[in-house]
C-alpha cells in the first residue's frame, strides 16, 4: 500500500516536453490512469444493488459492472510495475473501451431505461476529455453506439414511442457533440504541445546564444596574470555580468594601466555594454595616457548608448620604475592602499558615473572627472574591486552585509600571501560569510603589488 500511494505522485517525463505530440499524449494519460482506474474500480460498485433489484432476471448486467471493478483493480496492481505505468494510452484505452461498450450493453438490456440513459450520456460526454488520440476516441464513440444499437436490437428495443425518440435524440445529439469535442480539444492539445515545444526550442537557443556570448565575453577580460605581481578574479552573477576590468600595456613597457568598472543592471545589456567599454578602449588612442581624458571619452560615446544604465569606472596609469600612480574616478569603490599595516582608500576627486550626464554638463556643473596622483612605496599592495564584493548579504534572515569593515579586516588577515593567494583567499572568506557561490551581484577582485 505503502508503494501504490507513492506511485500516486505524478509520474515523471524523459523530457521536459516529449518529441512527438503521441508521446505527450502518453504522458498525459499516465498522469491521471492511475486515478482513473481507482475511480473505475470503485464508481460502478453502488449500482450492483440496485440492478440486482431492478433487474434480477439479467445478471449479466452485474457480471458487467464487476468486470469493471475486476479491470480497475487489476491496473492498479499493474501500476507497481514502471514500465507498465508508462503505457498511459495502453491503460486509459482498456479502461475506456470496457466502461463505454460495458454501458452501453448495461443500457440496451435495460431496455433503454431513462435512469440508465442518463449514465449512459455522461459516458459519453466523458471520451473527449481522456486524453487520448483522436483516433481512439472516435473509435470508442463508435464502438459505444454500434454496441447500444446492436444489443438493443437484439433485446427488441423499439424507438416507436415518443418518450423512446425522446432518448434517441438525446443519443444523437449527445453523440454529435461529444464528437465536435474530441476534435476541438484534440487540436488545443495539439497546439498546446507545439507552444510547449517552441518555447523549450526557443529557450534552448537562447541558453545557447547565452553560453557563446559568455565565451566572448571571457575573451574581452584577461583570463590568466602573467605578472606574479599582478592576480585578478571575476564570478559574474550569471551567465552574463556588468562587471570589467581590463589591464592596459604600452609599448613603454614602464607604464601599465589598470581598468575596472561596474554597469548598472545585469544580464545581456550591461553585458552588451562592457563589450562596448572594451572596444572604445581599443580604439581610445592617446586617451589612455590620460585617465581623465579616458573617462571623458568613454563618458561621451556611452552617454547615447547605454539604454539608460551607468557605468562606475576606475582608471589608473602606472609609471613602474618612478612608483607613481595617475588615477581617474567615475564613481567607483575607492582602492584599497596597503602600505606594512596601514591601510587606506585611494579616493582623490573624481566625477559621477560614466553614462549619467553629458562630459559639458558635468564640467558646467562643477563635477568633473579629474587626475590624480600618488607615489606609491615597494611592497605596496592594491586592491580594486566592484560593490559586489561589500554588498554580498548572508544567506539568513539578517541578510548582514560583507561591508567595508570586514574587508579591511581579511585585508589585513591576507596581507602576507602572495596577490593569487590573497585574491582566492578574499574569495572564500567571501563565500564562508554569504554560505553560499551564488551571488546577487558580479563580484571583481584585482591585487597588485608594486616592487
Amino acid at each position: 500500500m505503502v508503494k501504490l500511494w507513492q506511485n500516486m505522485k505524478f509520474f515523471e517525463r524523459d523530457s521536459k516536453y516529449p518529441d512527438t505530440f503521441f508521446q505527450e499524449l502518453n504522458y498525459q494519460c499516465s498522469k491521471v490512469s492511475l486515478p482513473l482506474s481507482f475511480l473505475a474500480s470503485v464508481s460502478w460498485l453502488p449500482y450492483i444493488p440496485l440492478d440486482m433489484q431492478l433487474h434480477p432476471d439479467k445478471p449479466l448486467i452485474i457480471y458487467l459492472r464487476l468486470g469493471m471493478v475486476s479491470i480497475g483493480l487489476s491496473i492498479l496492481i499493474l501500476h507497481l510495475l514502471k514500465n507498465f505505468r508508462k503505457q498511459g494510452i495502453l491503460i486509459l484505452s482498456i479502461i475506456g473501451f470496457y466502461l463505454e461498450i460495458a454501458a452501453a450493453v448495461i443500457t440496451a438490456f435495460s431496455g433503454g431505461q431513462s435512469h440508465y440513459i442518463g449514465g449512459y450520456l455522461f459516458l459519453l460526454m466523458l471520451i473527449p476529455l481522456v486524453p487520448l488520440p483522436s483516433k481512439i476516441q472516435i473509435l470508442m464513440l463508435v464502438s459505444n453506439l454500434f454496441a447500444f444499437f446492436s444489443v438493443g436490437y437484439l433485446q427488441g428495443i423499439t424507438f416507436g414511442s415518443y418518450e423512446a425518440r425522446y432518448s434517441l435524440n438525446d443519443i444523437a445529439a449527445t453523440s454529435l457533440v461529444s464528437l465536435a469535442f474530441i476534435f476541438l480539444l484534440g487540436k488545443m492539445r495539439y497546439h498546446s504541445w507545439q507552444a510547449s515545444k517552441g518555447i523549450e526550442h526557443r529557450n534552448q537557443v537562447l541558453e545557447n546564444e547565452l553560453k557563446l556570448a559568455r565565451r566572448i565575453q571571457t575573451q574581452l577580460i584577461p583570463s590568466e596574470s602573467t605578472n606574479r605581481n599582478l592576480a585578478f578574479f571575476y564570478k559574474p552573477m550569471d551567465l552574463l555580468g556588468g562587471d570589467f576590468y581590463d589591464v592596459i600595456r604600452f609599448r613603454d613597457r614602464n607604464s601599465l594601466g589598470i581598468f575596472i568598472s561596474d554597469v548598472s543592471g545585469h544580464g545581456v545589456p550591461a553585458a552588451f555594454i562592457t563589450a562596448m567599454i572594451k572596444t572604445l578602449i581599443l580604439n581610445s588612442g592617446n586617451h589612455k595616457v590620460d585617465p581623465a581624458a579616458l573617462l571623458y571619452f568613454l563618458n561621451d560615446v556611452l552617454i547615447n548608448l547605454s539604454g539608460g544604465n551607468f557605468i562606475t569606472a576606475f582608471y589608473g596609469l602606472f609609471d613602474l620604475d618612478r612608483r607613481f600612480l595617475t588615477f581617474a574616478n567615475a564613481g567607483h569603490n575607492p582602492p584599497y592602499l596597503l602600505n606594512g599595516d596601514r591601510l587606506t582608500e585611494i579616493k582623490g576627486n573624481g566625477g559621477p558615473p560614466l553614462a549619467f550626464l553629458p562630459s559639458t554638463e558635468l564640467k558646467n556643473k562643477g563635477k568633473p572627472y579629474e587626475n590624480n596622483e600618488i607615489y606609491l612605496s615597494k611592497n605596496d599592495r592594491l586592491l580594486f574591486y566592484t560593490d559586489g564584493l561589500t554588498e554580498a548579504r548572508t544567506m539568513n534572515q539578517d541578510e548582514e552585509m560583507f561591508g567595508t569593515n570586514r574587508l579591511e579586516k581579511e585585508i589585513q588577515s591576507h596581507k602576507n600571501e602572495s596577490p593569487q593567494s590573497f585574491v582566492s583567499g578574499l574569495y572564500q572568506s567571501l563565500v564562508e560569510f554569504r554560505g553560499s557561490e551564488n551571488f546577487e551581484d558580479d563580484v571583481c577582485i584585482i591585487c597588485m603589488d608594486i616592487q
